[in-house]
């Protein structure tokens, strides 16, 4: 869902509200509009999630999310314990699924070859401490 026609809107209608007065009031309701744009897009966010949290209360079998993409709103109704559905014109791809994770480098021992320590079958024997030269 694209909320721009809405705020597009509300600057069209905050316009007309201050043609009435002078070129200092235009000037004004013209940069207020500007300014506000962010905090409107979160509020019409807001209002949908809340809508769609009230929807879901009164649903026994669905559960209705409002997914941000970017700029848009999606609206996704997922059956409880079924795959989501979105109610968007063009469904989107499902997203990538994250990377595998780096393996970690191998283990080097002491002599600067690396140790298979996976296939160690006994714990590594215990060393003598070592002792300090006497002066």
């Amino acid at each position: 869902m694209d909320l721009s026609p809405y705020v597009a809107q509300l600057r069209k209608d905050l316009a007309s509200a201050a043609s009435a007065g002078d070129e200092e009031t235009r000037r004004a309701a013209t940069l207020l509009a500007g300014a506000v744009e962010p905090a409107v897009r979160l509020a019409l966010m807001n209002a949908l999630s809340d809508l769609a949290a009230e929807v879901t209360s009164n649903l026994d079998d669905h559960v209705v999310d409002v997914r941000i993409s970017g700029r848009d709103v999606n609206v996704v109704v997922t059956p409880v314990g079924g795959p989501a559905t979105e109610s968007a014109e063009h469904p989107e791809s499902a997203p990538p699924p994250p990377p595998p994770r780096p393996r970690p480098p191998p283990r080097v021992t002491s002599a600067g070859s690396p140790c298979d320590c996976s296939t160690r079958s006994s714990p590594r024997p215990s060393r003598p401490p070592r002792r300090r030269a006497s002066r």
